[in-house]
């Protein structure tokens, strides 16, 4: 298919741009077909793709692959995996994993803040390396952090955070040379931060020519820095940049895509839009306002998905209304995937598990540094081995149990049982649960125990069921031919614990625009709430005022639906 007219300035322009891509656009396409056309016209030239997701970055390199010869000068990766190459080629620092990283953290903790104030501080860490110099305002968490940048010298470590905050400031000093980079395209840019802003404008100040492709309507990451319209509009500023709309979605019918834009448009922080659908009409949108509790919502969409053999997406605003979507579904016996938040060989526990059986174990100073924590050992190091550790390397270490791989595996999920001294009390139990997946897993595989280590962090299948359960942030980037969006009360969407109804907005909006063709929106007017004793009363709920006010869709009154309820036979 040809590109169309604003597809085509987005991929010849010669200038400093800003593609404004709303969903289902061809934004991908643009991106990859500029980096063809420019290795094409520019074969020696130095071209560098960003992304801020390893699969994205997978999809874009095979795609170019697909049209190139030889991807030869040309970098496609996230942020983070950029910065870390340029410090391990700059100073040999070693990559801190979720469990290291964890681990120094509550260490360095330690001597200056109270427990309880661990996880405020990590918020805190984690915002302060995404730019926000004021989250570390606090002289407490303050001198905390700093120890944590002793440990992490100390070991030669880098985390992924710090990593591009590491890497700014050390090309801020002229002590580390920007990529050659000769163009520089940023994909998703409205989930970028204020420290990858200062990482671009380094390769631009050098000579790259920028163009950053993104959505300010798809900003949804507020909580992990991302600046949305404010940071495309910065940007383009800076860099005088052509600004190009890529305004007709190729995804959704137009009634689809209609009523995500009425509801949109009533965002004030963002860049003026009209879109159109390639598509036309065709499609159906269909409000759901008769479910008295969410228990009825929940069985009544299982019901209604599982006699459907179209692919679905159910999408709710939190995981709690995901769980009873999914045991609903279960109860029916109708098959559905669940994608991860997160690679569950990446989180604390699983991760440490890994590191432990590993040829070097304990020996390793960031992994004996994590599980000392694990085992409540305070101090800022642990050269000598506590006897717990001593123990756990007497048992890996000597025969014949070193030679059996799931002998080996019994022996640490055993060893992170018994000791839970690092963990709050709270999560013992899950952490429980986390280390008997890990031994699980590991037992299902097959061959030695370097080779199901790898097999473990070798990404997933993509294979899904016809049925698949997302949060509106883990929806964003999917489509799908029919939609249902669950939940939609008051409360929810927007949620009362959001500052930023604008967000909530944009949360709902890409929600929404993941329907190719049928979109479904429900709520119940009741919450069945079960009490410690068994019993359960109603909470009463309010559907949200997205559907009424913004979008305009007719609301029965309550007192109607309550009649029709108690009118309708037993």
């Amino acid at each position: 298919m040809e590109l169309n007219p604003d597809q085509r300035r987005a991929v010849d322009c010669d200038h400093h741009s800003v593609v404004v891509a709303c969903p289902g656009s061809g934004k991908t396409r643009v991106l990859v077909e500029r980096a063809v056309r420019l290795r094409r016209l520019h074969p020696q030239a130095e071209i560098i793709v960003v992304t801020f997701t390893r699969q994205a970055a997978a999809e874009l390199r095979a795609r170019m692959e697909g049209q190139l010869e030889t991807l030869s000068r040309m970098r496609v990766a996230t942020f983070h995996s950029l910065a870390l190459q340029q410090l391990l080629s700059h100073d040999q620092s070693r990559i801190c994993g979720p469990a290291e990283q964890l681990a120094l953290l509550r260490l360095a903790a330690q001597a200056h803040l109270p427990d309880i104030e661990f996880r405020a501080f990590q918020a805190a860490a984690d915002a302060f390396t995404s730019g926000h110099a004021s989250a570390l305002d606090r002289a407490d968490y303050q001198l905390a952090y700093d120890a944590y940048l002793e440990l992490m010298a100390e070991h030669s470590a880098v985390d992924f955070g710090h990593g591009v905050l590491k890497a700014v400031e050390a090309m801020e000093r002229d002590e580390l040379t920007p990529f050659a980079c000769d163009y520089l395209l940023v994909d998703e840019v409205q989930d970028i931060d204020p420290i990858q802003v200062r990482w671009v404008y380094a390769h631009t100040r050098a000579g790259a020519q920028l163009m950053i492709v993104g959505d300010d309507d798809q900003s949804v990451y507020a909580f992990r820095s991302a600046l949305g319209y404010r940071g495309m509009k910065q940007i383009g500023e800076h860099h005088s940049a052509i600004r190009i709309n890529l305004s007709i979605n190729y995804r959704s019918h137009q009634e689809v895509l209609g009523l995500a834009s009425r509801l949109i448009s009533h965002n004030t922080q963002r860049v003026a839009k009209r879109l159109t659908s390639a598509r036309g009409p065709g499609g159906s949108v269909k409000l759901h306002s008769r479910y008295w509790t969410d228990v009825d919502e929940d069985h009544a969409v299982a019901a209604t998905l599982g006699s459907s053999n179209d692919q679905w997406a159910i999408i709710a605003r939190t995981n709690r209304k995901l769980d009873r979507v999914a045991h609903a579904l279960r109860s029916m016996n109708i098959p559905f995937t669940r994608p991860g938040r997160t690679q569950f060989w990446e989180s604390e526990d699983p991760s440490l598990f890994l590191r432990l059986l590993q040829p070097q174990g304990i020996h390793d100073p960031l992994t004996r540094a994590a599980a000392s924590v694990r085992i409540g050992v305070s101090g800022k190091k642990a050269d000598a081995l506590p006897a717990p550790l001593k123990k756990l390397d007497g048992l890996l270490r000597g025969s014949p149990v070193s030679q059996d791989p799931e002998k080996c595996i019994h022996v640490v999920a055993k060893w992170m049982r018994a000791n839970f001294a690092g963990i709050q009390p709270a999560r013992v139990t899950t952490s429980m649960r986390v280390v008997d997946q890990c031994k699980q897993y590991l037992l299902m595989m097959d061959g030695s125990l370097s080779e199901r280590i790898a097999q473990a962090q070798r990404p997933r299948s993509s294979k899904e069921e016809r049925i698949v359960l997302l949060t509106m942030h883990a929806a964003k980037g999917r489509e799908f031919p029919s939609v249902w969006i669950v939940g939609c009360q008051d409360g929810t969407i927007p949620n009362k614990k959001a500052d930023d109804v604008e967000e909530e907005r944009r949360l709902l909006y890409v929600a929404m625009t993941r329907a190719e063709r049928e979109l479904h929106l429900s709520f119940a007017w009741n919450q069945l709430v079960t009490r410690a004793d068994c019993s359960t009363y109603l909470r009463t709920l309010t559907p949200s005022r997205f559907l009424s006010i913004d979008m305009g869709l007719p609301i029965p009154d309550r007192h109607t639906i309550e009649q029709q309820r108690h009118a309708e036979p037993s």
